[in-house]
């Protein structure tokens, strides 16, 4: 009976060390990050977190119980579970943590069910990181694994006995352990069992995350895999329909800036663009040369915004005039994406043919089968590229994209919408050139990898315009999403969203022209339709930014929450404290919930 007290009390302290190992190492690892924290407000937050962590404890605790409960009765037989048992354990901790130290680094969020979303893919879900960094975290966990693992059967040997098994009174001695273990399990003694929310006590997301429990956010997200998203109903259906009307009604007056209503459209979605490395935005100044060249034979729309921070969001927005999510992506569910409304359907209506072109697997994050239910005619990936090509580990370098989009462009005929997608400018940011900035700090090698493919932006447009089908043809310039860089943004924060937009091309009748209007990606699809007199009545969530008469707002979502940005207001709200992070300006304070669930009902049906 004390040997079995014993145990489980060891148990319970093992896995509470492993958690605040987790946690030192997590703060150690994302010093950049938190060190303008104030260390009364880490060590609040290691307190406040103790929560998640005596839950994570309790539920393994709970384990073993079972496990002695029912082989009491051989010892031997019982050390051999209990030790397979928790070298797994600490194995599957480990990598958790060490993980998820990369992982936040990266996506500021923490390592959730998501990532097997990725699996299918490895070797691009690995490219964002270096292999050196990949072996070092992978020593790293091995490191971490084995030291917990010698401290177990230091002390765990010195607990059992070979010969000496126990009686049966551990039965009734192990229901009531598990019955109080319960209280700490659940964090509650209400209705409500605890979350992550619970830990939430500030309003910098950051502070919040060091109390979060990586390994016990992991494990409660896989409890949530058959759930494709959270229901968000912050008021009756009516009511949000009737205020989703409001904000997105307009009298579809605007100007026309196309020559022509048929243009050949050419899409370009840059890797990871920030209008904080534009100057022609107010932006650092040398960074991306070409771009803040070509504003002045264009139209800029100065106040775009990302819909997310990842490309997968930002393809289905751009093509589809769709609202991220904040928990899964649409573009997951190929059942749903056959429902959405497609720029490149409405056009193939009109007799255009539709080209995808790409430097790396089309097949990463589910991106063909987006553009499959997007009737794309042709699809250029990592394949059709010579394998002498320089590449990075996303796929081959963007001045080859570049190349091959002319190249297949040139070959074309009839009228054409093309979509390209680069990828040069992300992590790890290798640079397939001659370093323009000196320093290897993540910043700069951010600034080396975006000025590169804005050299690489600036040849095709060099380029087409020497080709004849350039004066019938409309380019948008758009980023994919922004970046973190420079300055570590986190993701509710406004600024990490805020991406250049610029119309070009022959096309075009207007030059040098800004629109000053906050917008959203999801709003191209309705403005490029409108200008071309095509029915964008499809596009429900999707309006026209040249309407001078409708509101104008943006709408990004980042991990279980969003932000409304309007002209004279920005809200961020973080549905699991069910708080606004930042709420200033002057807007109706409903709109953003509206919008949101308005949204959110729309994935869940289709």
């Amino acid at each position: 009976m004390k040997r079995f007290l014993t145990f489980i009390s060891f148990y319970a302290f093992l896995f509470l060390l492993v958690s605040f190992a987790g946690k030192v190492i997590f703060i150690a690892y994302q010093w950049q990050l938190i060190r303008e924290i104030p260390f009364l407000e880490i060590g609040k937050a290691l307190l406040i977190g103790l929560r998640l962590d005596v839950s994570l404890m309790a539920y393994f605790s709970i384990i073993i119980c079972g496990i002695y409960m029912f082989l009491f009765w051989n010892s031997r037989i019982l050390k051999l579970c209990i030790d397979i048992l928790t070298f797994v354990l600490i194995a599957l901790l480990s990598l958790v943590i060490i993980a998820d130290c990369e992982i936040y680094r990266n996506w500021l969020t923490h390592i959730d069910a998501s990532v097997f979303q990725y699996l299918k893919t490895p070797s691009e879900a690995m490219a964002s990181t270096t292999v050196f960094l990949i072996t070092l975290l992978l020593i790293s966990w091995m490191i971490l694994s084995l030291l917990f693992v010698w401290l177990y059967l230091k002390i765990s040997s010195r607990i059992f006995t070979r010969t000496k098994n126990s009686n049966w009174k551990v039965v009734p001695v192990g229901i009531i352990v598990i019955a109080l273990l319960i209280i700490p399990m659940r964090g509650s003694l209400g209705v409500a069992p605890i979350n992550t929310g619970t830990v939430f006590f500030s309003t910098n997301p950051t502070t919040n995350h060091i109390a979060v429990n990586p390994s016990w956010n992991f494990i409660y997200s896989l409890g949530k895999l058959d759930v494709l998203d959270k229901n968000y109903q912050y008021m009756e259906s009516s009511k949000a329909d009737e205020i989703f009307q409001k904000i997105q009604s307009g009298d579809n007056h605007f100007a026309e800036e196309l020559q022509t209503k048929h243009p050949n459209v050419i899409i370009i979605m840059m890797e990871s663009l920030s209008a904080r490395i534009t100057s022609s935005i107010g932006g650092r100044y040398g960074i991306t040369p070409r771009f803040d060249s070509l504003v002045n034979e264009g139209l800029l729309f100065s106040r775009m915004n990302a819909a997310s921070y990842r490309t997968d969001k930002g393809l289905v927005a751009v093509l589809c005039g769709y609202p991220a999510q904040p928990l899964n992506s649409i573009i997951k569910f190929p059942q749903k994406t056959q429902h959405l409304p497609f720029i490149s359907r409405s056009l193939a209506a009109e007799g255009y043919s539709s080209t995808f072109v790409y430097g790396g697997d089309k097949n990463f994050s589910n991106i063909n089968s987006l553009l499959l239910n997007g009737g794309f005619n042709h699809i250029v990936d990592l394949e059709y590229y010579n394998d002498t090509l320089p590449r990075n580990k996303w796929g081959v370098a963007d001045e080859c994209v570049m190349n091959k989009a002319i190249e297949v462009l040139d070959t074309t005929k009839g009228k054409f919408f093309c979509l390209m997608l680069t990828q040069s400018n992300h992590e790890p940011f290798d640079v397939p050139a001659k370093p323009k900035f000196k320093g290897i700090d993540d910043s700069i090698r951010y600034f080396n990898t975006a000025y590169y493919a804005d050299s690489c932006l600036g040849f095709f447009i060099d380029k087409a315009k020497t080709k004849p089908w350039w004066n019938n043809t409309l380019v948008i310039i758009v980023a994919d999403h922004s970046s973190r860089l420079p300055g570590n943004l986190n993701n509710t924060q406004p600024e990490r969203y805020h991406i250049p937009m610029l119309w070009l091309g022959g096309a075009l009748k207007t030059k040098g022209k800004t629109i000053p209007w906050t917008c959203a990606q999801t709003d191209i699809a309705s403005t490029l339709l409108s200008q071309m007199a095509i029915n964008n009545s499809g596009f429900k969530f999707s309006s026209n930014i040249l309407d001078t008469t409708r509101n104008h707002f943006a709408l990004f979502t980042y991990y279980d929450g969003f932000g409304m940005l309007t002209d004279l207001s920005q809200q961020v709200f973080d549905n699991d404290s069910r708080s606004y992070i930042l709420n200033k300006g002057t807007s109706d304070s409903l709109w953003g919930k509206a919008y949101w669930q308005v949204a959110n009902d729309d994935f869940l049906r289709k």
